[in-house]
């Protein structure tokens, strides 16, 4: 429940999500069938992906926005300290609501390559060769050699 995650647990797993996300978009761009390895490594157009970044990128901004002013220390509390801060802070959640449109249209809309959504997304930090990062992924998703 990636609603329900501390920004601390959100940081450590987005990278995954990330990873997971792209590769269901090649999947997806591959084939209608259900598979359990990928048969192809190439790397698609950048249009392939595009839709899953963005899912990526609007996920990623609500869980900077709506979550940096909770103050908790304990995971396990985290949930409930969110749930009660929204419940006192209804402008800031719609404020940050309009703040993750306008990044969606005006930041990541217009990227056209991997390397372009990154840098707009603020990932160069964790992974500084997009293009790289994607090649790994599908080449560790592949069906072994026979």
């Amino acid at each position: 429940a990636l609603v329900l995650q501390s920004p601390r647990a959100w940081k450590a797993c987005r990278l995954d999500v990330l990873g997971r996300l792209i590769l269901q978009a090649h999947a997806r761009e591959d084939s209608q069938a259900s598979m359990h390895r990928l048969s192809n490594v190439k790397v698609h157009p950048y249009s392939v992906y595009k839709s899953m970044l963005c899912l990526f990128g609007m996920v990623d901004k609500c869980q900077s926005l709506l979550k940096r002013s909770v103050e908790c220390s304990d995971d396990g509390e985290f949930p409930q300290a969110w749930l009660t801060w929204m419940r006192h802070n209804d402008m800031a959640v719609l404020e940050a609501g309009d703040k993750v449109l306008s990044y969606l249209t005006e930041e990541l809309k217009d990227c056209e390559s991997i390397g372009e959504f990154f840098d707009a997304a603020g990932l160069l930090c964790d992974i500084d060769r997009p293009d790289e990062f994607v090649q790994g992924l599908l080449q560790s998703a592949a069906k072994p050699a026979k």
